[in-house]
């Protein structure tokens, strides 16, 4: 049985930051877009989409994401602008 730890406040962007990576992917997931497809979109290679989604382990960026990916990524996702305003103010 694996035991989460609470969210603490100090850490608050830590974790804002890990759920844009899991939003993204569940983005990813619903629209049938894969690795490929969000590289291309951005201009970049399909692992480092994946290290960029990368939410654990080994030298993990935490922050990978410009403000350029961020709204190629709105764009590419048709995100609402509500999305868009709290992925774009982390």
């Amino acid at each position: 049985m694996v035991v989460k730890m609470p969210r603490v406040a100090i850490k608050k962007k830590d974790y804002k930051l890990k759920d844009l990576k899991g939003e993204i992917v569940k983005l990813m997931k619903m629209n049938g877009i894969t690795q490929t497809d969000l590289g291309k979109a951005l201009n970049l290679s399909q692992s480092r989409i994946c290290e960029m989604l990368k939410m654990e382990g080994k030298n993990v960026n935490p922050d990978p994401f410009t403000y350029g990916d961020l709204l190629t990524i709105c764009e590419f996702f048709e995100v609402s602008e509500e999305v868009k305003l709290r992925w774009l103010t982390m």
